[in-house]
């Protein structure tokens, strides 16, 4: 008789561990909007539909004013990720990094699912360093600026050459 209740109660556990899973699962899910996607080497990346864009960034061109929605990376965590495994920036949008110190940051396109223009700004907050059209296929390769920068700044492909961007214009984080 004690046999037949220990497998019942071993049942009913297996059953509501497998409840949980589910709950915790759906709940993690409902938290973190993404999808997942497989590569041709059936590898399964982690593809982030949104992101949070918290700060904007006004750019003085030799010819105008542009104005730039980014999410900030301020720690080595958010700075490590910085856009891989996102699907896509919208128009006018990116990624601003913020280093401690000026120094030469290398970058590379890990995980990247579209092509960025890659911008350093020193502590003046000026732009030192423009790379254009750094492809998404490029890694493992890496950039790295020729003059010290404490910013950078990732923009979708082709922005830089839209806005008329160039080394000299200034740089200001707002809001």
């Amino acid at each position: 008789m004690s046999l037949y209740n220990d497998h019942q109660k071993l049942y009913y556990f297996i059953f509501i561990g497998f409840i949980f899973t589910i709950f915790v699962t759906v709940i993690y899910l409902s938290f973190d909007n993404h999808i997942i996607v497989y590569d041709k080497n059936k590898s399964v990346y982690r593809i982030t539909n949104s992101i949070s864009y918290n700060k904007t960034i006004l750019i003085d061109s030799s010819t105008n004013r542009y104005v730039i929605k980014t999410n900030v990376a301020a720690d080595p965590k958010s700075r490590a990720e910085g856009l891989s495994g996102t699907a896509s920036l919208c128009e006018d949008c990116g990624k601003y990094f913020i280093f401690d110190k000026e120094g030469y940051y290398p970058f590379w396109m890990k995980e990247m699912n579209y092509d960025l223009d890659i911008i350093y700004i020193d502590k003046d907050n000026k732009i030192v360093n423009i790379f254009e059209n750094v492809k998404k296929e490029s890694y493992p390769d890496v950039i790295e600026n020729s003059m010290p920068a404490k910013y950078v700044l990732e923009v979708n492909s082709g922005i830089v050459a839209e806005y008329g961007m160039g080394v000299g214009d200034g740089v200001e984080l707002v809001d």
